[in-house]
């Protein structure tokens, strides 16, 4: 056999060739343990890259809604707006109708037993044409309305009494 020597020797390599290989067996695992934290941490960086691009997507579009929202309702006010001119104008215009008309009755029937009822609604109409709001406007339109009725029953009514005073005369002739 050997001597203890060549027997020391021969453990000795073997120790230190499993000791080597055991180092490259570690140093391979630990490398291993890296490239999978390494791909780990791009996985999870690409989950949140991906996370962060659909949030600013989830933003993009809430500001959009909101924006065309806004738009929607602009739209709508402004159509609101319009139509209240459109409103106002018309009725202004029959406003002003009505307060001619009522001037021209109080001036073919001066004798108006109500003179100063219809002036004051005269005066009433002429203020209110100003206004912006349709309610005192309608309102208005409707207080006219009534004194040209009761103005032209109340012409009727003349016309009648001249009628038959003119035909009585003739009877009388």
């Amino acid at each position: 056999g050997r001597s203890p020597e060549e027997v020391s020797l021969a453990l000795i390599d073997q120790i230190t060739s499993v000791v080597k290989a055991e180092k490259t067996r570690l140093a391979k695992a630990e490398e291993e343990v890296q490239r999978k934290a390494e791909a780990t941490r791009i996985a999870a960086q690409k989950q949140q890259e991906q996370e962060e691009k659909q949030r600013q997507l989830k933003l993009a579009q809430a500001e959009a809604e909101k924006q065309k929202q806004a738009e929607a309702d602009t739209a709508q006010k402004q159509a609101a707006k319009e139509q209240h001119a459109q409103l106002l104008a018309a009725s202004r215009s029959r406003l002003f109708e009505g307060i001619l008309k009522v001037r021209t009755l109080m001036q073919e029937n001066p004798d108006y037993p109500q003179k100063a009822g219809v002036n004051e609604i005269l005066n009433i109409a002429i203020t209110r044409l100003s206004l912006t709001d349709l309610t005192p406007l309608k309102e208005s339109e409707a207080m006219l309305a009534g004194a040209v009725h009761d103005v032209s029953i109340y012409q009727e009514r003349q016309a009648e009494i001249t009628r038959k005073k003119f035909a009585s005369r003739r009877k009388v002739k």
